[in-house]
């Protein structure tokens, strides 16, 4: 006899209790039912005394499918702690509620430092733990690796991780803006920053030749390129990790930031974790990239160049020829490279890059720096002397990972004077 809301209501109007619905009887409810729940608790409370009542909100929702195959289930990776069946929703309820106050205890032991820091500003602190909610609530998948089909056994273990780009930017882990935000991975997960860094790697000598039309110029080209890394790992309405480069704005393959940004990634995380293991895998594919990145030095001075469009994750801002924002990010991963040239002992590739980092650093000098700062670019506009905030994002990127470096004229100007 199946119930309606309004049954619901009469019941606890009747007698102010709700009747008891035994858990086993409980039936799968179809998409077009909507479903009612209700729950009633009492308690005894003495006079001039209070009582706390704990209620624990459970969305088991153990599977996961994607829109280009509705069929194909994947299982979240807490199903190797609770089962796929409906019967694990109280068991992860009594285990939250059993686990409450200790998870509590850490958390307030964890902010404790930052929130009694009195030369931490105050909104530093609220983006700091209060943006934390994107890595929960961003659209995010955490899955489980099924029958060990990963060959690197970190993916096995940890399973796969993705979140959007926003939920209406529809795209998982777009790689240009992880990079920003990938250091709360890094500080907090860092097993989850690594094996979204290893499914990113297995991507570089992939490619899709299905041909597709870009939104900006109404150009064609194919969807993935060899040597190179994509945009995103896909849409949630396709097939992600099988069909990347959700992105079709711009070809991805010519943006100037997505290679150099894994390189500085790899060596940021190595930084961190010291990985040693992590660094040795990575280099095969870092010097594949690097092959991509030289090939857009047009004027053989060791600096990437830019062909007058926007190509790069400011992609509505037009750039020509050396950069600060993709120069600096080419110089920042050519001594990232040399640094795990020198770690690995790789004395040709140490030669080899040392020689290109030494042209491109006189090149970003010479054509960018007017005295004062580096210039957005080399283009004949009237913009080209403007001073972008994010413009030595390479600098700050190396002072992160441990380099050594002197303070810039243009954290002046965008910082302490704006």
């Amino acid at each position: 006899d199946e119930k309606s809301s309004n049954d619901v209501w009469q019941d606890l109007l009747n007698d102010g209790n709700l009747d008891n619905i035994e858990f086993e009887s409980l039936k799968t409810i179809s998409k077009s039912r909507k479903l009612t729940i209700a729950v009633c608790v009492k308690a005894l409370i003495k006079s001039q005394s209070k009582e706390s009542i704990e209620f624990s909100l459970v969305w088991h929702m153990p599977n996961i499918n994607f829109g280009s195959d509705v069929k194909k289930y994947y299982k979240r990776f807490y199903t190797r702690y609770f089962p796929e069946s409906p019967k694990s929703s109280l068991d992860i309820s009594c285990y939250s509620l059993s686990q409450r106050i200790n998870w509590l205890r850490q958390l307030f032991t964890w902010r404790i430092p930052i929130l009694h820091n009195e030369k931490t500003p105050i909104i530093y602190k609220n983006c700091l733990f209060n943006e934390l909610y994107f890595i929960s609530d961003g659209g995010t998948l955490w899955m489980n690796i099924e029958d060990k089909e990963e060959d690197n056994p970190l993916v096995n273990e940890y399973g796969r991780f993705a979140y959007l780009e926003g939920h209406e930017y529809r795209m998982y882990n777009t790689y240009d803006v992880h990079f920003y935000a990938s250091f709360a991975l890094l500080k907090l997960w860092p097993k989850l920053q690594l094996s979204l860094q290893y499914d990113f790697a297995k991507t570089i000598n992939s490619e899709c030749k299905s041909p597709r039309k870009f939104l900006f110029d109404g150009a064609s080209g194919q969807r993935k390129t060899m040597g190179t890394i994509p945009h995103d790992i896909g849409d949630p309405d396709d097939r992600p990790w099988d069909n990347l480069n959700a992105y079709v704005i711009h070809d991805p393959k010519d943006w100037k930031d997505l290679n150099l940004k894994f390189v500085l990634t790899v060596y940021r995380d190595y930084s961190y974790l010291k990985d040693l293991d992590y660094l040795k895998y990575m280099w095969p594919y870092i010097k594949l990239l690097m092959i991509t990145v030289q090939s857009q030095d047009h004027d053989g001075d060791g600096l990437i160049d830019s062909e007058g469009l926007p190509d790069q994750t400011y992609d509505a801002w037009y750039v020509t020829g050396a950069s600060a924002y993709c120069g600096g990010l080419h110089v920042a991963a050519l001594s990232c490279i040399c640094e795990i040239a020198k770690i690995l002992k790789d004395d040709e590739s140490l030669e080899k890059y040392g020689s290109i980092l030494t042209r491109a650093k006189k090149a970003y000098n010479d054509k960018l720096w007017n005295g004062k700062y580096y210039k957005y670019d080399c283009s004949n506009s009237n913009y080209n002397d403007s001073i972008m905030t994010d413009m030595c994002c390479g600098h700050w990127y190396l002072r992160c990972s441990g380099f050594k470096h002197e303070s810039l004229k243009v954290f002046e100007l965008n910082d302490l004077d704006f």
